[in-house]
Formats: structure tokens, C-alpha cells, sequence
């Protein structure tokens, strides 16, 4: 969803990854994930409630690992969470089953009742589409400040971990 590149103030960072590879890749994974773990929560914060059936947005976006402690992925595999990041257009939905299963839990209505509500929301969709909800944009921005701070003691970490052995 969100292609984000951060640089961090390397300082002695280099040197420190020539001289102690090991040390400084198993830091830089950890802070990754530390970073990481952050931000899915960040992001999953800002995830309308109730979005998805059977499968629910929130609970699908996730943190996939560190690869050599350079990289993270945060996102969902959900087909329509770009729809609920940045809205939609005037459609249709093809999901009418899942909009009803929405209506039941997330408004509260009888299930005798939740296919002509469904379709009722449906009707209003397919006129004037959906307002995104930014959860990703938002959660990134709130994150960032954070992130750099925990990313930019990557090379203190590492001495540290170098002294103590």
C-alpha cells in the first residue's frame, strides 16, 4: 500500500556493519521488527472495526520479517483494503453477502431485515462510493517521529552489544 524509504543517521553505521557483521545485522533485524511491530499496531489502530467477513481487515494486516535486518513489509493480502485505505468510486459492490454479514454485526440489524439494508448501502455506494479511511497513511505519519528515533539507535545498540561481549 505504502512504499516507504527511510534513511537513518549512519554516522559510524557503515563502519560498524564492515567490522561487526553479525552483531550489526542481528541489531538492525531487531530494531526492524521493533519498528515494524509498531507501526502494524499503529495501523491496525486506525482500521475500521468490522470491515471484512469472514476474514476482517484489521486482524489481516500484518508485519512480514526481516530479511538481513535492511527491510520490512507491512500490509494485508485483503483484496479491498486499498478501497478502505483510499476510498472508492461510485460502484456497485460484488460483495452483497459480506456488506450483509457487516450490516448484522457491525449496525446491529435482524437478520430477517440485513439483506435489504445491505442493499440499501449498496444503492448508496454504487451513486457515491466510499471515503477512505487513511488507516496506513495515518498510522505512518503518527509513526514516523517514533520509528526514526528507534531506527537511529541502531549504532549505539550495536556498540553497546559489542562492549558488553
Amino acid at each position: 500500500m505504502l512504499n516507504v524509504k527511510w534513511k537513518i543517521d549512519d554516522g559510524d553505521l557503515q563502519e560498524l556493519i564492515k567490522r561487526y557483521p553479525e552483531v550489526s545485522r542481528e541489531v538492525r533485524a531487531s530494531k526492524l521488527e521493533e519498528a515494524g511491530l509498531f507501526l502494524q499496531r499503529q495501523i491496525q489502530k486506525r482500521t475500521p472495526e468490522g470491515v471484512g467477513y469472514p476474514v476482517h481487515l484489521r486482524s489481516s494486516i500484518g508485519f512480514v520479517g526481516v530479511k538481513y535486518g535492511e527491510k520490512i513489509t507491512i500490509g494485508t493480502p485483503i483484496n479491498y483494503a486499498e478501497a478502505v485505505e483510499y476510498g472508492s468510486k461510485p460502484h456497485f459492490p460484488p460483495w452483497l453477502d459480506s456488506l450483509k454479514v457487516w450490516v448484522e454485526r457491525k449496525l446491529g440489524v435482524d437478520s430477517s431485515k440485513s439483506a435489504s439494508v445491505a442493499f440499501l448501502i449498496a444503492r448508496k455506494i454504487s451513486k457515491e462510493g466510499t471515503k477512505g479511511a487513511h488507516m496506513f497513511e495515518e498510522g505512518f505519519k503518527m509513526s514516523e517521529p517514533i520509528i526514526k528515533k528507534m531506527l537511529n539507535e541502531i549504532p549505539n545498540e550495536i556498540t553497546r552489544r559489542i562492549d558488553k561481549a
